[in-house]
Parts: C-alpha cells; sequence; structure tokens
C-alpha cells in the first residue's frame, strides 16, 4: 500500500478510479417527493481516503 502511493506522488498521476464517487440521496425533512429536501452523500473507496489522508498529512 506504501509503494503505491508513493508511486502516486512519483508520477504526480491519480488513477481514474480515485476520482469516482458513488452519490446517493439522503433525505431531510418534509415531502420526500420534492428534490430540495434531498442532500447528497458521496460514498468514496476506502483507498481513496486513505490517500487523501496521506496526502493531507505531507502537505
Amino acid at each position: 500500500l506504501a509503494h503505491i502511493i508513493n508511486r502516486i506522488f512519483e508520477s504526480h498521476y491519480i488513477p481514474d478510479e480515485l476520482k469516482f464517487a458513488i452519490v446517493i440521496p439522503v433525505h431531510k425533512s418534509g415531502d420526500s417527493t420534492n428534490f430540495q429536501n434531498y442532500r447528497p452523500i458521496s460514498v468514496l473507496p476506502v483507498f481513496s481516503k486513505v490517500f487523501e489522508r496521506i496526502m493531507h498529512a505531507r502537505l
């Protein structure tokens, strides 16, 4: 895992697989047929979250 993350930093290229997220609408309150009563929640891959934390620590 560390080797892969170091290679990403060396190459300055982030794979497309780390850039995708599944967006799930979550109902806030009110009428469930009104789209304004939903908020988007992005579900990211676990490796993407690990990479993001390591990048934040290095910055």
